[in-house]
């Protein structure tokens, strides 16, 4: 027990329910407040700061560790965030940074989350997904597919959130690291009925296509094109609809190939060919929202396999095949010169003038490789600055700040020391 909650216990002993249940409630809100303060972007803190807030996360999450045992609502409510927090919001143990693998505590926090819920949040829609969540953090894909199907299919959803279609949203992503293209198509399908229409239709086209079958995805290729263009009519197309548009023309392409091909049209045309650059998609975007250090070893393996280069290939995915090598690559364990390799790839994309997403994300996973070393440590603060310049709307900004986040606070951790 820490000192904060040591505390809070001595004060409330002796003391009548109603100012127990009181305190729990002080409780509830200080400890959300101090823990949404902390996760502030760097750029907004030092405003905050000049407002008279502070944000200190550690003492957020011990008030609601007492909070959590606490009388009434306050206790699954103070369960709720520190969930939420430890399985969403923690970017110190959600992507592939040096500092992910620093502390196991995070670990053994979110499994103690899951195995102790309130009695309210028991067989519930919000403890599938935490579970699922927590499972797939710790590297077990096919449980953490299993907790997501039953949320799926939970009766009662107590939650402030429909938490069957976010499981239904993760599912699609689970099976798709599965390489189970149908199956992460028809769960995107499914939540496209009734969330971010634009985005899962996307994902059930390049799940679709990635699987061969040109004609289910060509229908979910319309309705993409049709909710994307409700969202310009609706002055909302967001980070997303900016990526879909980017992939648009090659998307089609990939279609007309394996339909093509499977048709017997065009001899010149390989079915693979499509097939191939729709999973290079998926596997993009899959880089983005999850990193790659979790996945099994076969999808690693399909993802060099896919990456390699092809005669008829153009430069569209050029990059994308780079950097995905290059991460798949390290969490395989093979000893390159990651390193060298990256700095040859943002250096290129420096010639080019290239300042995508992938430019950002290289940059990223350039600083991470540099801190992992002591030899490159000095070099990889400094790229950290590079990092903090980078600040517009790129494709999937939203992933790219968190990363960017957890990683200056752990080199302002090495500076300390």
């Amino acid at each position: 027990m820490n000192l904060m909650q040591s505390l809070f216990l001595n004060v409330s002993n002796g003391m009548t329910k109603d100012v127990v249940r009181l305190m729990a409630a002080v409780s509830v809100g200080y400890g959300a407040f101090n823990l949404i303060l902390s996760l502030m972007s760097p750029m907004v803190i030092p405003l905050i700061g000049m407002l008279g807030f502070r944000g200190n996360r550690q003492t957020g999450l011990e008030v609601l560790a007492f909070a959590k045992n606490g009388p009434d609502v306050h206790a699954p409510l103070a369960w709720l965030i520190l969930s939420w927090y430890h399985m969403m919001g923690n970017t110190d143990y959600l992507f592939d940074g040096p500092q992910s693998r620093e502390n196991e505590t995070y670990v053994k926090e979110s499994e103690q989350l899951v195995c102790n819920p309130p009695e309210e949040f028991q067989n519930s829609t919000s403890l599938q997904y935490f579970t699922g969540r927590s499972l797939y953090l710790k590297g077990d894909l096919e449980r953490s597919i299993r907790a997501y199907e039953i949320g799926s299919t939970v009766v009662v959803d107590n939650s402030f959130v429909s938490m069957k279609t976010m499981c239904l949203h993760e599912l699609g992503f689970m099976y798709a690291i599965r390489l189970d293209w149908m199956a992460a198509y028809k769960k995107f399908a499914s939540v496209a009925e009734v969330w971010m229409r634009q985005y899962h239709y996307f994902m059930a086209t390049v799940c679709a296509g990635a699987a061969g079958d040109s004609t289910t995805a060509e229908l979910m290729r319309q309705r993409a094109d049709e909710a994307v263009n409700g969202c310009r009519l609706n002055a909302c197309p967001g980070t997303m609809c900016s990526f879909m548009e980017s992939k648009e023309t090659k998307v089609a392409e990939a279609l007309r190939w394996t339909a093509a091909a499977s048709s017997g049209d065009d001899a010149d045309c390989n079915h693979r060919d499509g097939q191939r650059h729709c999973r290079l998609i998926a596997y993009e975007v899959l880089y983005v929202k999850y990193g790659v250090a979790k996945w099994p070893v076969d999808a690693l393996q399909a993802v060099l396999s896919d990456c390699k280069e092809a005669e008829d290939d153009d430069n569209t995915m050029f990059y994308t095949k780079q950097l995905l090598t290059i991460v798949c690559r390290k969490v395989l364990g093979f000893v390159d010169d990651h390193c060298h390799s990256l700095i040859e790839i943002v250096e290129n994309m420096d010639r080019n003038q290239r300042r995508d997403h992938l430019y950002v994300y290289g940059v990223y996973e350039l600083t991470a490789e540099q801190i992992r070393h002591i030899e490159t440590i000095d070099e990889g603060k400094r790229t950290v600055q590079k990092l903090k310049d980078l600040k517009r709307g790129y494709h999937f900004q939203y992933f790219y700040d968190m990363r960017c986040v957890s990683l200056q606070a752990y080199v302002q951790k090495l500076n300390v020391r």
